[in-house]
């Protein structure tokens, strides 16, 4: 469970920004709180040292972990239920085929089959006369 709740690096250090929890100013100054791409580069190491871990810091730790895992819960709850709505489609979808007699299903009715038929030779009449139309050009 610890591998699916984590905060990224970013979000952690805004939260510090934010919440104005940097301590020692002095001590920071030569470091740049970036909190974009390069949040995890080593200009932030100070930051994320865990020997400088306060108090405060552990709280907005745990504020995230804890907004993680209340988003976690209804996503999960979602998964289950698609899951269960594909199972129980599946079994539908096998016994409307069960049921049902197959070759009648799949047999073409003449109609379609004189349709499809013409509409091949007039596709095919039609790359001929692009063919002629290329040459010609």
């Amino acid at each position: 469970m610890e591998k699916l709740v984590y905060t990224q690096d970013p979000i952690f250090t805004q939260k510090m920004v934010d919440f104005r929890f940097v301590e020692q100013r002095q001590e920071y100054e030569s470091v740049c709180l970036d909190t974009g791409e390069n949040a995890t580069s080593p200009n932030n190491c100070a930051v994320f040292d865990t020997r400088k871990l306060t108090p405060e810091k552990w709280i907005i730790y745990y504020e995230i972990v804890y907004q993680r895992l209340a988003d976690f819960v209804p996503m999960l709850i979602l998964l289950f239920m698609l899951k269960e709505a594909v199972v129980m489609l599946r079994a539908e979808s096998m016994d409307l085929c069960n049921g049902a007699d197959v070759s009648k299903l799949l047999s073409e009715d003449s109609e379609s089959g004189r349709k499809r038929t013409e509409l091949h030779q007039r596709m095919e009449r039609l790359r001929m006369a692009q063919e002629r139309i290329t040459i010609n050009i």
